[in-house]
């Protein structure tokens, strides 16, 4: 993965904002680092839901 990705990745794993990280999800390849931002999503929006 060159540096890029990773760097955008790093950055959408530590935001708060759904909507930001599902379009950043949008520029991204398959990756086993896009598995851990869907995770980090539906962790957002359970959280928001509870």
């Amino acid at each position: 993965m060159s540096q890029v990705p990773h760097d955008e990745i790093k950055r959408l794993m530590e935001s708060e904002n759904p909507e930001e990280i599902r379009a950043g999800m949008q520029h991204l390849g398959d990756s086993v680092e896009k598995a851990f931002l869907v995770d980090r999503l539906l962790q957002l929006t359970n959280r928001d839901e509870v």
